[in-house]
Parts: C-alpha cells; sequence; structure tokens
C-alpha cells in the first residue's frame, strides 16, 4: 500500500470542485450513510456554520484519494472545539470518516494521527457511528499522547434490522400492526387511495410537497400546544436548500398517501442503497380522520424491507418506534482534551 498523504480544504471557494471526487469516494464506501454525502455536509456547513472555521481531511494513496473527514470548529469557554460536520440542528446521524474499503484501517490510523497532532484544544465528536475505526483509532493515539480522552453512547436510533417481511409482521408489535393493515382496507373502501413517491420520473411537482410537509408539521404541533422544528428559519432553509439537489441525485425519497387524489400524509427520508433513514413526516387534518399517516409508514416501512433493506427512524425513543418492531442502535460521542486544556 502506498504511503497515505493528508492534505486540507479550509476554503469555501474549493469546496465545489471537491464534489465529484468525494461523491465518488462516498460511492465507493458501503459504510457510508447518506449523512456522508457531499449533499447533505455541503448544504449543512452553509447554513448552519456559514461563518465558521471548518476542515475536510482528505487522505491519498498516491495521487488516489482512499478517504476523508468534514468537522467545524466551535468555540466554547473560550477554547476551540473540533466537531464532525453534521451533527447537530438537522438530526444527522452515523456520522464518520469516509474510506475505500481495502483502505479503511489505515485512513483512520491516519487521520488520528493527523488530528492529535494539530494545535486545537479539543475534539468533541458526537453522532459517530457504530463501531467506528476512527473513534477506536483516536482514542487509542490521543491516550498515547497523554490526552484526556473519553467515549460514550450519544444518541439512541431505533432500527428495523433486515428480514423479511413476514418476520417484520410476526415481530411485537404484531397486533398492532395488523390494525393497521386492516384500517388501511376499511378506508380504501371509503376513499380511493392512491401512493407517490418523488424517486419517481413522473412524480409532480415534489418541491411542492416538500411544503405540504412543512405546513401540515408546523400546523399540527401548534394544535397539539407544542412547536414543530419546523418553526426553525434555518432548519426550513437547509431542507429547502438540500432537497432541491437532493432530488436530483436520488438521495432524498418522500412518499405520499392520498385520499380522492387530496393529499393526506407525507413521509421524508433518505436512501442509501435499499435502506431508509426517516427523517420528517406530516399529516394533514385529512389525514388525522383516515389515520394515513400509519397506512404510509407501514407501506414505506414493508417496501424497505422487501427490498432488502433496513429501515432507520434515527435519533429519538418514542413510544411508536418500538411499536414497529424497532430495536436500538446507538451512536457515539468521542471528546478528547490536550493536557493543557484539561483543568486543575
Amino acid at each position: 500500500m502506498s504511503k497515505l498523504e493528508i492534505s486540507t480544504v479550509a476554503s469555501r471557494s474549493e469546496l465545489a470542485a471537491l464534489a465529484s471526487a468525494w461523491q465518488a469516494l462516498f460511492d465507493d464506501d458501503p459504510l457510508a450513510g447518506p449523512f456522508l454525502s457531499y449533499l447533505w455536509l455541503r448544504r449543512w456547513l452553509d447554513v448552519f456554520a456559514p461563518q465558521g472555521d471548518f476542515r475536510v481531511e482528505l487522505v491519498h494513496a498516491g495521487s488516489r484519494l482512499v478517504g476523508g473527514l468534514w468537522i467545524h470548529c466551535r468555540r466554547r469557554f473560550g477554547l476551540r472545539s473540533w466537531n464532525l460536520v453534521g451533527e447537530a440542528h438537522a438530526c444527522g446521524e452515523f456520522l464518520d470518516f469516509v474510506a475505500l474499503p481495502d483502505h479503511r484501517v489505515a485512513v483512520a490510523d491516519a487521520l488520528a494521527r493527523h488530528l492529535c497532532s494539530q494545535t486545537w484544544d479539543c475534539l468533541d465528536l458526537e453522532g459517530l457511528a457504530p463501531h467506528s475505526a476512527l473513534a477506536k483509532a483516536l482514542a487509542a493515539e490521543a491516550a498515547d499522547r497523554g490526552w484526556s480522552v473519553g467515549s460514550r453512547e450519544s444518541q439512541v436510533c431505533p432500527t428495523i434490522e433486515r428480514c423479511d417481511v413476514a418476520a417484520f409482521e410476526a415481530a411485537p408489535d404484531a397486533v398492532f400492526k395488523r390494525i393497521v393493515v386492516k384500517s388501511e382496507r376499511q378506508v380504501g373502501k371509503k376513499v380511493t387511495l392512491t401512493y407517490e413517491t418523488s424517486a419517481r420520473p413522473d412524480a409532480t411537482e415534489p418541491l411542492a410537497w416538500l411544503d405540504d410537509l412543512i405546513r401540515w408539521s408546523i400546523e399540527g404541533w401548534r394544535a397539539r400546544g407544542g412547536a414543530s422544528a419546523f418553526e426553525n428559519d434555518l432548519l426550513r432553509d437547509f431542507y429547502g436548500r438540500f432537497t432541491e439537489d437532493a432530488l436530483a441525485a436520488g438521495l432524498v425519497e418522500m412518499r405520499r398517501i392520498l385520499a380522492d387524489g387530496v393529499p393526506a400524509a407525507m413521509v421524508y427520508g433518505l436512501r442509501r442503497g435499499s435502506d431508509f433513514y426517516f427523517l420528517q413526516s406530516g399529516i394533514s387534518p385529512l389525514g388525522v380522520r383516515h389515520k394515513a399517516g400509519n397506512i404510509l409508514l407501514n407501506r414505506t416501512i414493508r417496501e424497505t424491507l422487501a427490498a432488502g433493506g433496513s429501515f432507520h427512524f434515527l435519533r429519538g425513543d418514542e413510544i411508536y418506534k418500538y411499536r414497529w418492531g424497532a430495536v436500538d442502535v446507538a451512536t457515539q460521542r468521542l471528546v478528547g482534551a490536550r493536557p493543557s486544556t484539561r483543568g486543575p
């Protein structure tokens, strides 16, 4: 294996030139989740850290790009803390470095040595994928250099792992799932239910679907006395920018159900291969009457499993996720501080 060299992109003017190379690297890494795509990372940086310092650490074997990592700087109590791009605000999970499979361990080790040799005060990497090779390499390297380092579980991300549909139906809560199927049949006798997906080339104005989703989310939460995440201007800006680009790239998949031709509920997620990462949902007053949210979610889960994928609910241990048979998968948080910043 060629000696690995690391170069750094730290200028926003250089990011556009990185797009195709990063996308090729991302496509070749079977462990990279959709939150490590160029589009997610770049739009997150543009919206949530528009003026902040950042670094894209690129690992090369000769002229070949074999790995990389996106990080950005926050100042806390006068200290420079370097964090993963995408780790907050928009619920990105399973963050990590990206690498070619045959270079993964070497890239993790090279990045760990590089990160620990810098002059910043601390690293705070939250939302790391389970069993991340980078977390293991960083913990070892930081300890060797006398850093204070620790790791713990970060977010619970309930997941329905790959299984056949029959196994899904039989898993707890089987009674709840049968009730949802029965509801779909009963509603189908009263109104005509149709299903659409933005992934189809004939989908009509899928960007307008996002407007419906945001409106339903805000109105629904207000009706229950709460506040939707979409009340946040930055989050709406992020979803608008990201969705427009990601639809064309096939990274975003929106699904909706219509009752007699009228949109009733919607699911918004990211696709990575056959896996589905569930980010947002919305339901109209019409959809509430017809229990369209559960009907649509049930169909989305079943079709994901039938295609050989896993269904990721992402962060949060809300009870409804477990009624569908999800089990906990936890991301990691690794924190390391240089000896001079540990305090007394």
